[in-house]
């Protein structure tokens, strides 16, 4: 973190991300829009989006180009070399189902130093595009963090690079969406809020839910008690 305040990255993150969003810009148009004013350099934000490609960190970490993002990655990849790379382009270990007890406190240390995390609560890329069942467990992160939820949608990544194809299409275009950051209400169960944050990111990824879709993992508890954490990106 600089004198400022204001949160920095490693350099190698910030050449991998000019680097991979110059080839996504020149091969796929991806731009970025975003209906709403600058983000606080200041705050962290936990980054919720649809996950339908492979490229889906990069993109939407290029979404939020104010700052940095630090992503989760399964463990086993955290080996040798290559785990010295991961390390040093953001990504913060976690077990294949789901976060451990120390794996979920560092997200959360990780939020609240003012870093923005990058989350797909579907926990796998979706098989057909639509925006899938949501996992809650970014909710008591956010809160026990104390920072908002900044939902993202994310179009075209489906037809680019689906999990049923091997090498990515070219010169199809991917756009993202960055909506309004939420704050976790008081009194509302994770349910809830995660189920209305699904539909933000729906509608921002040009998948609007169909009326009574609830596919929200069930959760009886309020937002204060213990959760199922998310299992990381496939």
């Amino acid at each position: 973190m600089s004198d400022n305040g204001k949160v920095r990255g490693t350099w190698l993150f910030y050449v991998a991300r000019l680097l991979l969003w110059s080839f996504l810009r020149v091969f796929n148009g991806m731009r970025t829009r975003q209906p709403r004013p600058s983000l606080s350099l200041d705050e962290g934000f936990l980054v919720v989006a649809n996950h339908t490609t492979f490229w889906d960190p990069i993109i939407v970490g290029c979404s939020v180009w104010e700052r940095p993002c630090w992503f989760l990655a399964r463990d086993t990849l955290f080996v040798g070399l290559w785990g010295k790379i991961l390390r040093k382009v953001h990504a913060i270990p976690v077990q294949r189902g789901g976060l451990d007890r120390e794996a979920l406190q560092n997200v959360i240390d990780t939020l609240k130093s003012g870093r923005t995390v990058v989350m797909f609560p579907e926990g796998t890329r979706s098989a057909s595009g639509e925006v899938g069942k949501f996992r809650n467990g970014f909710v008591k992160m956010a809160q026990d963090a104390g920072v908002r939820v900044l939902p993202v949608g994310v179009h075209g990544g489906f037809e680019v690079w689906s999990r049923h194809q091997t090498l990515p299409r070219l010169f199809r275009r991917i756009e993202t969406v960055v909506g309004e950051p939420m704050w976790v209400p008081d009194g509302v169960s994770r349910q809830a809020f995660a189920e209305e944050v699904r539909r933000r990111v729906a509608d921002l990824a040009g998948k609007p839910l169909p009326a009574g879709d609830d596919l929200t993992e069930k959760a009886a508890e309020p937002v204060e008690s213990s959760c199922k954490a998310n299992s990381p990106t496939e």
